[in-house]
């Protein structure tokens, strides 16, 4: 248990934590800078395990007093299902959770998940969060189609289950979030790595998303700026060199560095890769480990929009022609039947079509859009490049305007 010494520092450094944020939202303790929509706090840490007491103790006391992340991003829980998540989080927590399986070479260890805080009332439509476990039940299905043809002494170098990860898409007005949460074990078979790297190439379109990797890759002595190994074993320099290549076909970059974690090239074994520029710090351990594990705190920036203030148009008004858009995205249904959705909405190339400014990547041909309440939309792009709903009495609504 953490010593009496100790625990009156660790909750001093959080209770000012959480000063400090409530000062800068204006929203109550734990506000989150998701209001204003100018930065995501994402926490990430190896907890090197959770079952003991004293552990679930001291995460829970510190998830509780704070400060609050909008996601936080556990590897190496080592839970099982006789573990429930709300002993660990509160009920403004929806945690999704991979524990490592009983099938898994290793027993004990291991487990990934991540933890979504509910937004205050007041904002909370303003993003949503999908579990993708399609990641896992096509790479499962794309091992076993592979192991058909082996023989047996080989197939034992692929197994879908030593890679530990979970995946949730966090859509929000401006963007859509690909979060990736992982733990890959030193054993894991060299094969297997390459057919999820393969696999992870084929499935991610890095265009239409903002994609953040995090994660205990376990890939030592690997400067990622010039894709060099100083490492003697050669496993693990082919390994480190897969994830390299995949990095690099994603056109995403691994953001840790020295200067962030203090700590020799060695050392670093928790990685934060993306496809944009992010501020990370390290950050009060939500439960305290040894330095080769730092905590690490992520400050995602998302880009602001702003509306056209000069329209009557009823943001909530249901469109009844919604296939107007020619959009195959199965969450359009849901999500662009309403001009808010509509302006909110970018999970495929056929939204951010329609959405995508200052320059659109197309012209919109000329539509007419009729509501529930028969009034009528031209929906277009002006000789600005702007795309606009326009009503018939000339009032414009500005369909997205980045700045």
């Amino acid at each position: 248990m953490t010593s009496s010494s100790q625990t009156p520092t660790r909750m001093h450094s959080y209770q000012n934590s959480v000063a400090q944020d409530t000062k800068h939202n204006n929203g109550g303790a734990g506000g989150s800078n998701l209001e204003d929509y100018s930065s995501m706090k994402i926490y990430y840490q190896n907890c090197n395990g959770l079952r003991s007491k004293e552990k679930r103790i001291e995460f829970k006391n510190n998830c509780e007093q704070g400060p609050y992340h909008d996601f936080i991003c556990l590897t190496e829980t080592n839970l099982n299902d006789a573990y429930k998540s709300e002993d660990y989080f509160g009920e403004e927590y929806k945690v999704y959770r991979n524990d490592r399986p009983k099938r898994h070479p290793k027993t004990s260890g291991g487990g990934v998940l991540i933890a979504v805080r509910t937004p205050p009332p007041n904002r909370k439509e303003k993003f949503k969060v999908i579990s993708r476990k399609d990641f896992n039940l096509e790479f499962e299905k794309i091992i076993e189609n592979i192991k058909k043809d082996l023989v047996e002494d080989e197939r034992h170098k692929l197994n879908y289950e030593m890679i530990e990860n979970i995946w949730i898409d966090v859509t929000l007005p401006t963007c859509s979030l690909l979060i990736g949460n992982h733990y890959i074990h030193q054993e894991v078979p060299i094969g297997t790595i390459k057919t999820y790297c393969e696999f992870l190439e084929r499935k991610i379109d890095s265009s239409a998303f903002k994609v953040l990797f995090v994660g205990d890759f376990n890939l030592p002595e690997f400067n990622w700026e010039a894709g060099t190994s100083t490492n003697v074993n050669s496993t693990i320099r082919n390994k480190s060199s897969l994830f390299y290549k995949l990095f690099c076909h994603l056109k995403i970059k691994q953001r840790v560095s020295h200067s962030t974690l203090n700590c020799p090239l060695k050392n670093i074994l928790d990685l934060v890769v993306t496809n944009f520029q992010l501020d990370i710090e390290r950050g009060d351990e939500m439960v305290k480990l040894e330095d080769i594990h730092p905590s690490l705190l992520l400050s995602v920036p998302l880009p602001k929009f702003s509306i056209r203030s000069d329209t009557i148009i009823n943001q909530n008004e249901q469109f009844v022609n919604t296939n107007s858009f020619e959009c195959t995205c199965t969450a359009c249904g849901r999500e662009c039947k309403s001009i808010q959705g509509l302006i909110a909405h970018q999970r495929n190339a056929t939204c951010k079509e329609i959405l995508q400014s200052p320059t659109p990547p197309i012209t919109i041909p000329q539509q007419v859009l009729t509501t529930k309440s028969q009034q009528q939309l031209v929906l277009e792009t002006t000789s600005q490049g702007q795309h606009v709903l326009t009503t018939t009495s000339q009032q414009q609504l500005v369909l997205l305007s980045l700045r």
